[in-house]
C-alpha cells in the first residue's frame, strides 16, 4: 500500500511540474515579440540613392518612409516620391533660444 502511494505522488508531482512548465512557457512565449532576422538572412533587394537632405533619419510605419535632416522632416510613398515635407520645423523662438535640430525620429 505504501508503495503504491510513493508511485501515485510521483506521477502527481511529475504532471505538476510538466503542468507548470508547459503554462510558464506558452505564457511567456506569446509576450516575447519576433525578431527580425539575423543579418545572414538580410539581402539587399535594390539600391535607391536619396536627397541628401534626408541623411539624419529615417523612420518606416510599414506603410511610408520618414526621413529627417538637422530642420527638416519629409514623409514619402516607397517608391521615395514626397507626400509632404517641412523645411521649418523648429519655431523661430525656440530657435532663438540656441534650439537647432530635430533630433532623431522613431516609429514604434
Amino acid at each position: 500500500m505504501a508503495q503504491n502511494r510513493k508511485i501515485m505522488l510521483s506521477i502527481v508531482v511529475v504532471c505538476l511540474i510538466i503542468g507548470a512548465w508547459l503554462t510558464y512557457s506558452t505564457f511567456y512565449a506569446s509576450l516575447r515579440k519576433p525578431r527580425p532576422p539575423s543579418v545572414i538572412e538580410w539581402y539587399e533587394t535594390s539600391r535607391q540613392p536619396i536627397s541628401s537632405l534626408w541623411g539624419q533619419g529615417v523612420a518606416f510605419d510599414g506603410v511610408y518612409w520618414y526621413f529627417s535632416g538637422r530642420q527638416y522632416l519629409c514623409k514619402t510613398y516607397l517608391n521615395y516620391s514626397i507626400i509632404i515635407e517641412n523645411y521649418d520645423l523648429i519655431p523661430q523662438e525656440l530657435r532663438k533660444q540656441g534650439y537647432h535640430h530635430i533630433g532623431d525620429i522613431d516609429y514604434f
